[in-house]
């Protein structure tokens, strides 16, 4: 499960894991599929510090990113070519 507080508009949001296994690593990153989640079908990418939304829409081409926090372009266009 991840547990997130929003410290107002436009602040970062800051989450933290509790207990939930990675589906697949991608170097220190784990990606996460939490159930029960709501839709679209989404992925969470998290890293120390940072976390990243994709969306799966399969049957439109690749995954897409919704939001992320704390991830610079590059790490990003790397996640999603391995997604």
């Amino acid at each position: 499960m991840l547990l997130c507080l929003e410290a107002g508009a436009g602040a970062a949001m800051m989450c933290q894991i509790a207990a939930m296994p990675a589906v697949v690593r991608i170097g220190g990153l784990r990606v996460m599929i939490y159930p029960n989640d709501h839709l679209p079908a989404h992925v969470h990418v998290l890293g120390p510090g940072r976390e990243a939304v994709f969306v799966l829409d399969c049957a439109d081409g690749p995954p897409r990113l919704r939001q992320s926090f704390g991830f610079g372009a590059r790490e990003l266009n790397q996640v999603e070519a391995v997604l």
